[in-house]
């Protein structure tokens, strides 16, 4: 059985989300913010401190709307409310250290939601949930789907 390795973070500001906008090796594109497991953390404490690490900000989860199944084990999503803190990479995340390295950048930044059509934001398969289930307020959101990986749309 597979264990739940990580939690990310679909975070709303009105008609915002936040995500991460990343350069890797030359690809640009979008992810939603969150990460790996560490210790016995639940899902959402380990939301909330990936998310803090990552974007500088103070989120509220509000509802798991999404439980994807990886090679490694469940990523689960969150439905998440914007506190406070204005998004900026933390100095002591794993991605601070990748940009020292060089040929990365991360920067967590607020989209308009009615942009996220256009953009390209991984995984494909969680924007396409969120799109449709935003269009009914998140009332019957909720999928849990493992995808292996030869079978998922597009690979980051």
């Amino acid at each position: 059985m597979k264990s739940n390795v990580g939690s990310v973070g679909i975070i709303l500001d009105g008609e915002k989300i936040l995500l991460m906008h990343r350069i890797n090796n030359g690809k640009e594109y979008y992810t939603f913010i969150g990460g790996h497991k560490e210790g016995e953390e639940t899902p959402e404490e380990t939301l909330i401190r990936e998310v803090r690490e990552e974007s500088s900000i103070n989120i509220k989860p509000e509802k798991l709307l999404y439980r994807l199944g990886t090679e490694d084990g469940f990523v689960n999503y969150f439905l998440c409310k914007y506190i406070s803190g204005t998004p900026k990479l933390g100095n002591d995340s794993i991605e601070s250290e990748k940009i020292k390295r060089g040929n990365q950048s991360y920067e967590p930044v607020w989209v308009s939601i009615a942009e996220l059509p256009l953009m390209l934001v991984y995984p494909l398969e969680v924007k396409d949930w969120f799109l449709k289930d935003k269009e009914d307020n998140f009332n019957d959101a909720f999928e849990e789907i493992i995808i292996e990986k030869e079978d998922r749309r597009q690979m980051i």
